[in-house]
């Protein structure tokens, strides 16, 4: 049974929005309806307190981009006191990456924030119809942009992703 999508990406106060073009479909894709269509994501203020946070880290030590292939994230809890913690890291096999997963059950999907240094139109529009709030950032420091999110300020914007 297919999951439906649901209204808003986890439980938000909309206080700004992000726009999203979608860009071209890549070479030997089909074009869809949906790559003409501009995306409003609503942001907004994040559910108080985001619990469980992802950050794209294929080093382990820095904010990384390209999420739809990335395969290892840091894995971020904050506690009800707003404290932010490291809990652990994912360090998945190829087939994990969403470029290639094409499944209902992944890790990822159980979190409720994504940051990334950047990613494709196809990677936001899969976690947002998982509920999942995806952020692309400059911020290269994992730990910080976490706790940024985590207490409810703004990272700075990621350069567009382009391919």
């Amino acid at each position: 049974m297919k999951q439906k999508a649901p209204e808003t990406p986890v439980d938000r106060k909309a206080s700004r929005d992000i726009v999203i073009k979608p860009s071209r479909p890549h070479k030997g894709h089909e074009e869809t309806q949906a790559h003409n269509e501009r995306i409003d994501v609503p942001l907004g203020k994040l559910a108080n307190p985001v619990k469980h946070i992802g950050v794209s880290s294929q080093n382990f030590r820095t904010v990384t981009g390209h999420a739809g292939k990335a395969r290892r994230f840091l894995l971020y809890e904050t506690s009800s006191h707003g404290q932010v913690r490291e809990t652990g890291r994912l360090d998945l096999p190829k087939i994990m990456s969403m470029h290639e997963f094409h499944g209902d059950d992944h890790p990822l999907f159980e979190l409720d924030v994504v940051i990334t240094a950047g990613c494709g139109d196809g990677f936001i529009r899969r976690m947002y119809a998982k509920g999942v709030t995806v952020i692309a950032t400059s911020e290269t420091d994992p730990a910080r942009a976490a706790e940024l999110i985590a207490a409810g300020k703004p990272l700075s914007p990621a350069a567009p992703h382009e391919h």
